[in-house]
């Protein structure tokens, strides 16, 4: 199956950012918030009973990668046997604005080389996936304030402009075969 031609814009939300609010960082889990994880069968059900087959999913990146290099996929087995099972193809989401606690932030390109890991690991263990968007809105990820409650990390200034910003996020020292995979995805 080709990508269709017209797609509802339809996902579930999946963002963990640290956010400064009233003077303390606090992360906005937003599947928690909403109860996802808990009913994620029942939700998937939902979805596809509307008649929608084309599903950007995502599970957040610190939840997979609790410390450098090792995964728990165990959210990521339910999600895609959950998609799998009512018939939703996902258009994987693997950042969507935030990073595992180990990185300081979008600001830090530390990140950029662990992402490529987390992407590489993914694509070892997952086969089937062929749409992806790797990086959600990255013209906004990694802007301020998401990249540290206080807009600089490590005494380095955040960058200010969106262009500068994305940037980053296209930073490695040499090409991976996951970034071709996710570049031809569906091609």
């Amino acid at each position: 199956m080709s990508f269709p031609d017209f797609v509802w814009s339809c996902g579930e939300e999946a963002s963990d950012p640290l956010v400064l609010h009233d003077g303390a960082v606090v992360r906005v889990d937003e599947l928690a918030m909403s109860g996802h994880l808990a009913q994620q069968d029942g939700d998937l059900a939902a979805v596809a009973g509307l008649g929608v087959r084309v599903w950007r999913y995502g599970m957040p990146w610190r939840l997979v990668e609790r410390s450098p290099g090792v995964y728990d996929w165990s959210l990521w087995d339910r999600a895609l046997a959950a998609c799998e099972h009512h018939g939703l193809e996902p258009v994987v989401d693997l950042c969507h604005f935030g990073l595992p606690d180990h990185y300081e932030g979008f600001c830090r390109v530390e990140w950029v080389e662990g992402f490529v890991r987390y992407v590489e690991a993914f694509l070892a263990r997952y086969r089937a996936p062929r749409w992806f968007t790797p990086v959600n809105e990255p013209y906004f990820t990694p802007r301020p304030p998401r990249c540290s409650a206080s807009g600089t990390t490590g005494g380095a200034r955040c960058a200010t402009s969106p262009t500068r910003s994305a940037t980053s996020c296209s930073r490695t020292s040499r090409p991976t075969r996951a970034s071709a995979r996710i570049a031809t995805a569906g091609g």
